[in-house]
């Protein structure tokens, strides 16, 4: 069973186990982050802040940056360490408080749209789904910006499946939703879905 804090989630645990598994088995814990009435930090900056802390990035979950709020998942064993010790991130000052239970995220917000590409290649995905050349799409994948069902794809040319999510770093995150017949030019009619996660 693979788990991350809430449903959606793009870091997860594994667990194995012979017995049924619960969620709650699961060594997640949730940090709320909160700053005052200016413009709060971005994912990089909360990032920075905890690896500045000289915790190693496999020890942290997903990060949920909203307006005026953040939630950052982490392992159990340095939950605390990072309530007791992140007072900000970038230069926003935090008030981190370790949650007690972890938060019911809101189901994903999708938008979705139609378009035509030349094939399921990934960075024609990309391209489409982000408004970006092909060349830029091709450019964010090699330099490892990009996962393809939450594992991290260098191939612009990696096959991509109706239902699939794709995870680019600082822009977003698609899912292909439908796949239709091709059209008399060759080309593949697709639904992509842009969403995020509510905190």
């Amino acid at each position: 069973m693979l788990f991350g804090g809430y449903p959606e989630a793009e870091r997860q645990i594994a667990g194995f186990s012979v017995a049924p598994m619960i969620e709650q088995d699961f060594p997640v814990r949730a940090l709320k982050l909160r700053w005052p009435h200016q413009t709060g930090p971005g994912h990089r900056d909360i990032l920075g802040s905890v690896l500045g802390l000289g915790i190693q990035r496999q020890w942290v979950g997903d990060i949920l940056v909203d307006k005026e709020k953040a939630v950052l998942f982490a392992s159990e064993t340095i939950a605390r360490h990072i309530a007791a010790n992140m007072t900000q991130a970038g230069r926003v000052s935090l008030q981190v408080e370790l949650l007690a239970v972890l938060p019911a995220m809101e189901a994903a917000q999708g938008t979705p749209f139609r378009d035509t590409v030349s094939s399921l290649r990934l960075d024609a995905l990309v391209a489409s789904g982000l408004n970006l050349s092909r060349a830029k799409a091709v450019a964010v994948i090699e330099t490892g910006h990009v996962k393809l069902r939450h594992v991290q794809t260098l191939r612009p040319d990696a096959r991509v499946e109706e239902g699939d999510i794709i995870s680019v770093r600082g822009m977003g995150r698609l899912q292909l939703s439908q796949v239709g017949k091709p059209t008399r030019k060759d080309r593949l009619p697709v639904i992509l879905t842009r969403f995020g996660i509510g905190l």
